[in-house]
């Protein structure tokens, strides 16, 4: 089988995932736009206002749009442009969140890097490093002695995938919706026994939640002042990801539940607690329910044992 070629303008798509993006939000995809030749927009907008401002834009930039008026979640959309994607012939993606504000030249740095790195092939994801828009830290330390670094997790946005790595791995898990979906592609990874690798380097910035940084007992403790709905969300997916990966890969699920419990936390400094912990308690209940109701056996069927066919191994054994 051939190699995958690296990233580059030619064969390398930038896909954009919009929920009822505000003008400024949308106003800094052009960044995305000079990064990228080939550009698609899957719009999950439901705000009419909103799906004209992104159709406008789409326009006026020569950017491909898929808009039907409805949520569709980032899993699906993910899915989507892959399906695009080989339809126009094109080889990797570069999954950003509506928030993410590119550096112009990101797929000359992911590019370099993967040409430079000799076990390219056996990789699943790039990732690459980006600023917290608000607080202004990089999202993971910058190390200056490493281009790159093998991780067992990557943020979704900002993440190279490849359609043939798309095709062995097998789609996003649609009964996700939005929350922990990145987390559960990458345990997937990981069981298909392929590698995850990070870019050190920080190619853009991203708004994750509406953060801020307190002082605990003298340490400074960075909180993320999620929604209750995002903590619903994230605690019903957790549920899922412990039943189908907790014999799977037992390291890398213990290491989310680590950051979660610390997460959960955190919920203690920040306001509308009693509305976030009834959101967690909620979630959790909501994800046993679709463990117990046989969804999440077949969620793992659909997106893992019905793809087609990989060449890749697997780690561990099979539980469900």
């Amino acid at each position: 089988m051939s190699k995958i070629p690296a990233p580059d303008r030619s064969n390398c798509a930038a896909l954009i995932v919009s929920y009822n993006a505000s003008q400024a939000l949308v106003s800094q995809w052009i960044h995305t736009r000079r990064a990228f030749d080939h550009v698609l927009i899957v719009d999950n907008s439901t705000d009419n206002d909103a799906m004209v401002r992104i159709k406008d834009f789409s326009v006026s930039h020569g950017v491909a749009l898929i808009q039907d008026g409805h949520n569709k979640g980032l899993a699906a959309a993910n899915n989507l442009a892959f399906k695009w994607l080989e339809g126009h012939g094109l080889v990797w993606i570069a999954i950003f969140d509506h928030d993410t504000k590119v550096m112009e030249n990101i797929i000359e740095i992911v590019s370099g890097v993967y040409q430079e790195f000799a076990g390219r092939d056996d990789v699943g994801l790039f990732g690459v490093n980006l600023v917290e828009e608000i607080l202004k830290e990089p999202i993971y330390p910058v190390k200056s002695d490493l281009n790159w670094e093998f991780c067992n997790f990557i943020i979704g946005s900002g993440t190279f995938l490849s359609l043939r790595r798309f095709k062995e791995i097998g789609p996003f898990m649609g009964s996700l919706f939005v929350a922990a979906v990145d987390v559960e592609y990458s345990l997937r990874v990981v069981y298909k026994a392929l590698k995850i690798v990070r870019i050190s380097r920080v190619c853009g910035s991203h708004i994750y939640g509406e953060p801020r940084n307190i002082k605990v007992f003298g340490r400074v403790v960075r909180l993320t002042n999620y929604s209750p709905f995002r903590h619903y969300l994230w605690a019903r997916s957790l549920m899922i990801l412990t039943y189908l990966y907790a014999f799977r890969v037992p390291g890398e699920l213990g290491a989310t539940w680590r950051w979660t419990l610390k997460h959960w936390a955190k919920i203690c400094f920040e306001s509308g607690r009693p509305e976030k912990i009834r959101a967690v308690i909620r979630g959790i209940s909501a994800g046993l329910w679709h463990v117990l109701s046989g969804g999440a056996r077949r969620d793992f069927y659909t997106a893992v044992v019905a793809s087609p066919a990989s060449d890749v191994g697997v780690k561990g054994e099979d539980h469900v």
